[in-house]
């Protein structure tokens, strides 16, 4: 049976940044020259952060996505994953998700939201698919109705008219829901973060080389109620501030 390595860092700052909770969840458990490794990466991340840190983003009762001085009371988190290629490792592993990764590290940064942020963004996202089987159920039913039906059958185009205007209604839907998505994105940017990538923090971060892991482009976010709360990047600010009584390794 393998002999177990004690963890030198345990309880140090290192130990907290990498925030496990428990010593059987930890990389840092690894036998070897592991430890060492990882406490390197583990002071490259936080080199890497912007000086306001991650959790200033989840540790606030106040929405993150609103822009005004009266905020939204913080109902649960809006999380954006972010990437860095450091560090590099010519023996980066081949991934099934990302093929070779072209990153080192991931950072989630997970905004606080409030209901009313959240509920306007689902709606930016939902609506281009709402919108078009909303208005083909419309035209499903007008064209269900026998009188109606008997109508268009006896026109010039016949039977073909009622499928010209399910299809017609699709496109038609498609397009005003793009028209108004747009209309209501310019409105909401007014008092909110409508792509979250045009917060202030994301851009601090990618003057520091990080990038969008996922929908780059439309700074799509993902809502869930309860915090990450594991690994690096979740630790709350008295790991950041911690400092040990004996030098750090």
């Amino acid at each position: 049976m393998r002999e177990k390595i004690p963890c030198k860092l345990s309880g140090t700052r290192t130990c907290a940044l990498l925030n496990m909770h428990s010593c059987a969840r930890c990389p840092l458990s690894m036998d070897g020259d592991q430890q060492d490794k990882i406490v390197a990466d583990v002071e490259t991340f936080c080199g890497l952060l912007p000086e306001e840190g991650l959790h200033t983003l989840f540790e606030t009762d106040e929405c993150q996505l609103c822009k005004s001085e009266n905020r939204g009371k913080k109902t649960g988190y809006a999380i954006v994953d972010m990437a860095h290629s450091e560090p590099k490792d010519e023996q980066r592993k081949r991934s099934r998700l990302f093929g070779k990764q072209s990153f080192g590290f991931l950072a989630p940064l997970q905004f606080a939201v409030c209901t009313k942020c959240r509920m306007k963004l689902l709606l930016l996202e939902y609506l281009p698919m709402i919108m078009p089987v909303l208005l083909t159920a419309v035209a499903l039913l007008f064209v269900a109705n026998d009188d109606q039906r008997k109508a268009l059958n006896a026109t010039s185009v016949g039977f073909a008219l009622p499928l010209i205007i399910i299809v017609g209604a699709l496109a038609l839907g498609y397009v005003l829901a793009k028209v108004l998505k747009t209309v209501l994105s310019n409105s909401w940017s007014k008092g909110m973060y409508v792509n979250a990538l045009e917060h202030p923090f994301v851009k601090a971060m990618e003057e520091k080389g990080w990038f969008p892991l996922f929908d780059a482009k439309k700074g799509k976010v993902i809502f869930t109620r309860k915090q990450i709360d594991r690994g690096l990047g979740t630790a709350h600010k008295e790991a950041y501030e911690a400092l040990d009584k004996e030098s750090e390794v």
